[in-house]
């Protein structure tokens, strides 16, 4: 059930980020002159986290602060209409949310599920309060959404584990892979390598696209 609740924050962080940041571009300027820099710091920036802290092996206590501070960053980027730190620190709570969901994955005593149903939870709170609703927009509900969600991600953070390391293959303990380089060395899996590559700039122009439609 913990694991469950903590995967269902995590994937409304990282779903939340997508409208949340995109919105915060599109009301900083045009998007052809950096509306979309919100979005593509975001994403560089959880790329390198994930893979700069694959090999940290984190206390519980030293996750917290991670949390913590995080939410103070992305909280005051959102108040201030500061893109940039709304981004960076967006990035560093997804990826303290995917450490969390890793030490509680590994502290289960069992396999677990596929978190499909945690996944469309996310979805769904992550629309409730980033979503096209005129009367939940605004700094301040926003803000208030990610204080609760990274208290309740520290709160079921699981107590006297060990130090655990990240996930070198993705966020949320490998629900979201990353792109390995050795892949490319087998030309069976150019096809795989391109689509991931391409994948995540393609769903960072969707408001480009949204724009020139409208």
């Amino acid at each position: 059930m913990k694991l469950a609740a903590a995967r269902c924050l995590a994937w409304a962080l990282w779903l939340g980020g997508w409208l949340a940041l995109g919105e915060l571009g599109r009301g900083s300027g045009p998007l052809r002159m950096g509306g979309l820099l919100p979005l593509a710091l975001w994403l560089a920036a959880i790329g390198v986290l994930l893979q700069a802290s694959a090999g940290w092996r984190l206390s519980r206590q030293q996750v917290l602060a991670v949390l913590a501070a995080m939410t103070v960053a992305t909280a005051t980027g959102l108040a201030l209409n500061t893109p940039a730190l709304a981004a960076l620190g967006w990035a560093g709570l997804v990826v303290a949310a995917s450490r969390t969901v890793r030490a509680l994955r590994v502290a289960a005593p069992r396999q677990c599920a596929l978190p499909v149903l945690p996944a469309l939870g996310g979805a769904v709170l992550a629309w409730a309060v980033a979503g096209d609703l005129p009367a939940l927009q605004g700094p301040g509900v926003a803000v208030a959404a990610l204080v609760l969600a990274s208290a309740g991600l520290a709160a079921l953070l699981p107590r006297g584990t060990a130090p655990l390391g990240g996930c070198r293959a993705g966020l949320f303990d490998c629900a979201l892979p990353l792109a390995a380089l050795h892949g490319w060395h087998a030309v069976r899996q150019w096809p795989l390598g391109a689509a991931t590559l391409a994948m995540l700039p393609m769903m960072a122009a969707l408001p480009l696209m949204a724009e020139a439609c409208s």
